[in-house]
């Protein structure tokens, strides 16, 4: 379904000069497993890929650190 789709997009994006496209699905990818699938491990992967590849992006790490506080004791030390 929907996951399936953004795996497929992310797949096709080329790797230079589409950076925050990139970043815009792996995020949307973060938010179907946490929201629609309630897979927060799955979640958590997908949205560390986006902080890595815009590692500069304050926003982004606090939104990694609350995923981390939601995963439950197997994530607290990560946030």
């Amino acid at each position: 379904g929907l996951e399936r789709n953004h795996r497929k997009m992310i797949k096709r994006m080329p790797k230079v000069g589409h950076e925050e496209t990139t970043i815009e699905l792996w995020l949307a990818l973060s938010e179907i497993y946490r929201s629609r699938l309630n897979d927060i491990h799955a979640a958590i992967q997908c949205f560390e890929v986006a902080v890595q590849l815009a590692s500069n992006n304050l926003t982004l790490h606090e939104g990694l650190a609350a995923l981390y506080l939601s995963g439950g004791p197997d994530f607290v030390d990560n946030s």
